[in-house]
């Protein structure tokens, strides 16, 4: 092979190597008010129900497509310390899986979120961790029946958005009381989990920084 098949070669090989990575937009996550989620997000979930012992995952699914396509979800729970972890998507459900969750549906009209996840911690067992993730799309396979047509789900044709998801469980006995009578526990920043400066107490778990200069976490439910 001479040198100008291999310069050529390796072209063709560097150019193709984007449209091999390129992330499917089929299905997209969602938050609680419906926005979409950029591939890569973290999101936070820190708000414990203490009458399900649960913290839920505050996002959804949705097909923008406008086609009838098939999808799953993958759910990386290596990260998980402690507890159980159940999924629904898809029109189907996953409980306490050792790794990942595939649930996988060939409908695919999904105008509606349609994402159900939670876990479930040891109770006492307080922890921070992130769970990760991804959407599929999946090839559709229509049979033809006496009856009629019936559509089941094919192969994973392609890899879609991933988000992260950051679950964290404290303790409430452990969240220092910031509302003491004193001049020195006077908030002077308050933070989220992610770091972003805000302006009033946001649901979950918030950092805020005292005029003495300390530093100090609370639940706000």
């Amino acid at each position: 092979m001479n040198r100008k098949n291999i310069i050529t070669m390796s072209l063709v090989a560097f150019l193709a190597l984007p449209a091999m990575a390129q992330t499917d937009n089929t299905f997209v996550f969602t938050d609680a008010q419906g926005n979409e989620l950029a591939d890569g997000d973290t999101v936070v979930a820190s708000v414990y129900d203490a009458t399900n012992k649960q913290i839920k995952v505050p996002l959804g699914i949705k097909n923008i497509s406008g086609k009838k396509t098939a999808g799953s979800l993958t759910v990386d729970l290596k990260n998980m310390p402690n507890g159980s972890f159940t999924t629904c998507a898809f029109g189907s459900c996953s409980a306490n899986p050792a790794q990942s969750v595939a649930c996988l549906d060939a409908t695919g009209n999904y105008s509606e979120p349609d994402l159900n996840s939670e876990w479930k911690p040891a109770e006492g067992s307080y922890a921070t961790w992130t769970a990760t993730l991804q959407l599929q799309k999946r090839a559709v396979k229509t049979l033809k029946m006496p009856w009629g047509d019936i559509d089941q789900t094919g192969d994973v044709e392609a890899l879609g958005r991933k988000v992260y998801v950051k679950f964290v469980y404290a303790d409430p006995a452990g969240i220092n009381d910031i509302r003491r009578n004193s001049s020195d526990s006077k908030v002077v920043a308050r933070y989220n989990l992610n770091g972003q400066r805000v302006s009033s107490a946001q649901q979950g778990i918030n950092v805020v920084r005292l005029q003495n200069g300390k530093v100090i976490k609370y639940l706000q439910r």
